[in-house]
């Protein structure tokens, strides 16, 4: 993800992405993840949280 998918998100999956917290959302910048929707941004934490936990 870069700068230009920030601001390509629509208002409900920016909003999401507002609130995540910071290393979340640095891990999601820094995977280049092409994520432009709530259920994108959704989808991706739970896997990354879940793989976090194993």
């Amino acid at each position: 993800m870069n700068e230009s998918n920030l601001k390509s998100m629509d208002p409900a999956a920016r909003s999401y992405f507002d609130s995540l917290p910071q290393t979340l959302k640095t891990q999601i910048v820094e995977s280049g993840a092409q994520l432009c929707t709530r259920e994108d941004l959704e989808r991706y934490c739970k896997n990354a949280l879940e793989n976090r936990a194993q």
